[in-house]
């Protein structure tokens, strides 16, 4: 009883970290938020798992290092921006260590190293809701330094995903190169950012209680073929998913501000992004009861409407 009462609490506190810290405008209370989410997140991974692994327990020490050390350096930045001499710096540092909470590229190498460790459910978790914290601070930042991470978020991950071809290591980079597109709509609106996180949410979770069903851990309904494929097309935003939609709403934004080359970088990337999901489809189709004219039906409609994408644009 003591153990579900616990498990419990951890996970509210986990799930009402984010929304408390949409609705505050003090870094300080902030900082206390993404603390207590840390810890919740940490503490929710051990409590699952009695039977934790050495290497399970190592890598979420580390994450829980890389974590705090950010969130506390973010404090003492927060602390110091009363000397104006060093606000220009703070700024930058502050920025970098948010991108860091995120795991965006170049330095992301610690979350591929702790995702690898995590079941499916714990990936989910830090995939999404572990990201919303620090991308919801990020939308009180403002600045050409946040264009840096986007374009190094979609150019070098789009390049490493290709070299993947385990799912979970795909689905991982995938979430990295999304950075990209989330940090846009940070910067965008707030409606942007949260149509864009809603839409991306289901995306994954999508996919992920799919990967449950074919391993009999959740039996909602029979899972098949054509499910599966279908849902790994819509965690690539492949059109017309809901993936997709997630992006195509900041596009759209996107070009009513003029920013072309930002623009023409993310829809390149997302390309190469779209054909490593393509390749692994490939790769399973064999496996999978899938009927044939289903599979070029879906192909012949993905290249009309990326054509008419690109028309339109």
């Amino acid at each position: 009883m003591k153990e579900i009462v616990s498990s419990f609490l951890v996970v509210l506190v986990l799930f009402m970290t984010p929304v408390l810290l949409i609705i505050t405008t003090s870094w300080l209370v902030m900082w206390g938020l993404i603390e207590i989410n840390i810890i919740s997140f940490t503490s929710f991974d051990v409590s699952k798992d009695k039977r934790s692994s050495k290497n399970l327990i190592i890598r979420m020490i580390k994450y829980f290092i890389i974590q705090t050390i950010a969130s506390t350096s973010i404090l003492l930045c927060v602390l110091l921006n009363n000397y104006f001499f060093l606000l220009y710096l703070l700024y930058l540092f502050i920025t970098l260590l948010l991108v860091l909470k995120i795991a965006s590229s170049p330095i992301h190498r610690w979350f591929l190293d702790v995702i690898k460790s995590l079941n499916w459910l714990k990936a989910m978790i830090l995939i999404t809701w572990q990201k919303f914290i620090p991308i919801v601070v990020l939308r009180l930042i403002r600045g050409l330094f946040l264009w840096v991470f986007v374009f190094f978020c979609a150019t070098l991950t789009s390049i490493e995903i290709l070299r993947k071809k385990v799912v979970l290591e795909v689905i991982a980079l995938s979430s990295v190169f999304n950075n990209s597109w989330a940090i846009v709509s940070t910067q965008l609106s707030f409606r942007i950012l949260l149509l864009f996180t809603i839409l991306y949410w289901v995306a994954v979770i999508s996919f992920i209680l799919e990967i449950f069903r074919q391993f009999n851990i959740l039996k909602i309904f029979k899972s098949n073929g054509l499910l599966r494929l279908l849902f790994l097309l819509n965690i690539s935003s492949l059109p017309p998913t809901t993936g997709f939609l997630a992006k195509w709403f900041v596009l759209i934004k996107i070009v009513k501000i003029g920013q072309v080359f930002q623009l023409t970088v993310l829809i390149l990337t997302s390309i190469v992004n779209v054909f490593a999901y393509v390749r692994i489809s490939s790769l399973r189709l064999l496996e999978w009861t899938v009927n044939k004219k289903v599979i070029h039906l879906i192909i012949k409609l993905t290249i009309l409407v990326c054509l008419w994408v690109i028309y339109s644009i």
